[in-house]
């Protein structure tokens, strides 16, 4: 986040800075200037949504983990979302969510990797 906040005040420098009163940017400068800036924020964000510890505290982490567990003891029939959770200790909403960020994929696209890998 620092690192962000420095290029980002280096870039607003530079736009500000750079020209003199009769000496105005193009509109393309201006906008590639803009899509730098936007890069920065976006690369923050997207370093932000990859931190695991972020989205879930130990505990939770340790519930998802046994909610797979759950789901793939028996690759014959999947559980439902909500045995999961219930099982689990978990809200219908965390699973759902937990799944994608933590295993990549989604409850039954998960149970259907693991299936079709046997």
């Amino acid at each position: 986040t620092h690192l962000t906040a420095q290029a980002l005040r280096h870039a607003l420098m530079r736009m500000h800075g750079g020209f003199s009163h009769e000496q105005k940017p193009s509109t393309l400068w201006l906008q590639g200037q803009s899509l730098v800036m936007l890069s920065l924020v976006l690369d923050e964000h997207r370093e932000d949504a990859s931190c695991l510890s972020c989205h879930f505290n130990p505990m939770e982490r340790q519930k998802l983990l046994r909610a797979k567990d759950l789901l793939l003891a028996d690759l014959t029939q999947a559980p439902g979302v909500a045995e999961l959770a219930r099982e689990s200790g978990l809200s219908v909403l965390k699973i759902k969510r937990g799944f994608r960020v933590l295993f990549n994929n989604s409850v039954y696209g998960l149970f259907q990797a693991e299936r079709m890998q046997e």
